[in-house]
């Protein structure tokens, strides 16, 4: 057959030869299966960075509400430090400090349940779906990176979105207030 064929033959040219041989009813090439399966791989990968980006856009909900919540627990306190003269600016430092570092725990104390989802999620699942793909579950140093990043990063921020309503406080009545 390679006499035949010559190794100047295009695929399709080839795949025509072969198709007009006797007793053949199909042709493909050998990479037909590889080429689907990493198509396969390709939308389950864009799935996965879809669900990033909801995922991120909760990360931020939740370090918002927080901060808010926070902001509006301590807002006497933050009234009175104004009152002798602390600027704003530093407010918003110690809550965005204190922010960042409960979010590089609650991000690190994250890591191995989503270590233990993932493998779940391999081992139940993809191994069932493709036995032939040989899935190896592993978390590189760079996504672990990406995933303190983004959680630090976000609730580090969030106290940022409360900035509008510090400048605005009302610090008499904020003094006022009793617990």
């Amino acid at each position: 057959m390679a006499s035949t064929c010559g190794g100047s033959r295009s695929q399709a040219r080839l795949e025509r030869a072969l198709f007009a041989a006797r007793g053949v009813a199909s042709v493909e090439p050998a990479s037909a299966i590889p080429d689907v399966s990493r198509d396969r791989l390709r939308d389950f990968i864009g799935v996965i960075h879809v669900v990033e980006g909801i995922l991120l856009g909760l990360a931020l909900l939740i370090a918002f509400n927080a901060a808010s919540i926070s902001a509006e627990e301590r807002a006497r306190e933050h009234a009175t430090m104004v009152a002798f003269g602390l600027p704003i600016r530093s407010l918003i430092g110690v809550a965005s400090a204190e922010s960042l570092l409960s979010g590089l725990l609650g991000t690190l104390v994250a890591i191995l349940p989503g270590y233990a989802l993932l493998a779940w999620i391999v081992n139940g699942y993809l191994e069932r779906t493709y036995p032939d793909l040989g899935v190896l579950i592993s978390i590189s140093a760079a996504s672990t990176l990406v995933i303190v990043l983004v959680g630090v990063v976000a609730a580090g921020l969030a106290p940022l979105l409360t900035l509008r309503g510090l400048r605005r406080m009302n610090i008499a009545a904020r003094l006022r207030t009793v617990e």
